[in-house]
């Protein structure tokens, strides 16, 4: 399915916040009671549980960028196939690629599921 024009803008301004590592901006686009699930991580649930653990994930590399590849909108969900190059405190570009997906509701995410091998960000 395509995506909107409406979704692609709330994407772009979520992943906006996200390429900032910007951890408030991201949590601005979650609703209250929001699941994050994370690779193989637990999953953190609540806005500020969420925003705690994705500022500390931040803390972890010096930038990172997605690049999407495809995107697909089915009903109320978004998947995001993407390319994402992290930098690391060594200044070491690894890119990496990830699936999202998210569940959203009145462009606020409920649920959030990334797919993501990081073992060549910290290796």
């Amino acid at each position: 399915m395509q995506i909107s024009q409406n979704t692609k803008n709330w994407i772009g301004k979520m992943y906006e916040g996200v390429d900032k590592a910007d951890e408030h901006a991201f949590g601005a686009e979650l609703s209250d009671k929001c699941v994050l699930k994370f690779g193989n991580q637990p999953a953190m649930e609540g806005k500020n549980t969420i925003v705690e653990g994705i500022g500390a994930f931040f803390a972890s590399f010096k930038a990172l960028s997605h690049n999407f590849t495809h995107m697909w909108e089915v009903g109320n969900e978004i998947i995001l196939d993407s390319d994402v190059t992290y930098t690391r405190h060594d200044d070491k570009k690894v890119t990496v690629p990830a699936v999202t997906i998210i569940k959203q509701n009145d462009y606020k995410a409920e649920e959030m599921r990334i797919y993501v091998d990081l073992t060549p960000l910290y290796a």
